[in-house]
């Protein structure tokens, strides 16, 4: 992903081949397009409904990042990515929102104080991380009291050509039962998902 040639047809090209492969048909609808898969991030986030800021963790070349700030043009909206190319082509699109910051820094670390954000977007990111309950901590920690994280990633694959692309490019998958788990322990309440395909959307809230 550090890849400046990535970071450019991320959005176009990379991105939604990706979630066909490692999802399969039923993600055709919502979660195999990008309109369709930010209506329902925006809607479990409610970001219609209730005041910033917001945080798109791992945030690549911004394409949350941007929906998210014309969503809510009167409130904070922070994009992190490890990246650096993912975050200079983000910078470039992202130049006429005045209420987007960029942050270059580990998800497993994040540098911001308890408590500092209404809801957090993690779209598609979760295969990608060495420590993902060290990133569930961290989420868990800046959110504020009712907070909202909301991700997405990919269910364990009973599909070949899933299975196969697991295997040949080393991601991971998540039993979503065990993803609930996972983050029921954490400390997270009420757990909702939607499957779309292998493709599973989820959201928790921070008491």
């Amino acid at each position: 992903m550090e890849s400046e040639l990535v970071a450019r047809v991320y959005d176009r090209f990379w991105r939604p081949t990706f979630v066909r492969v490692m999802a399969g048909k039923g993600a055709a609808g919502a979660a195999g397009s990008f309109s369709g898969e930010f209506f329902i991030h925006k809607s479990a986030l409610g970001m219609e409904d209730r005041r910033g800021p917001w945080l798109d963790l791992s945030c690549g070349p911004g394409l949350f990042t941007r929906a998210m700030a014309a969503t809510a043009p009167g409130d904070s909206v922070v994009g992190l990515d490890l990246s650096r190319a993912m975050l200079e082509v983000a910078a470039s699109r992202l130049a006429s929102y005045a209420n987007v910051t960029l942050v270059r820094a580990d998800a497993q670390d994040l540098p911001f104080a308890d408590r500092s954000f209404a809801g957090i977007n993690n779209a598609g990111a979760l295969h990608v991380y060495n420590d993902a309950e060290a990133v569930f901590q961290e989420v868990y920690r800046v959110l504020a009291p009712n907070g909202v994280y909301v991700g997405s990633t990919f269910a364990k694959s009973k599909g070949p050509l899933g299975s196969l692309a697991a295997r040949v490019t080393g991601i991971r998958r998540f039993d979503p039962p065990e993803l609930h788990a996972w983050l029921s322990r954490i400390g997270f309440a009420e757990y909702e998902e939607v499957r779309l395909g292998d493709a599973v959307l989820f959201k928790a809230r921070k008491p």
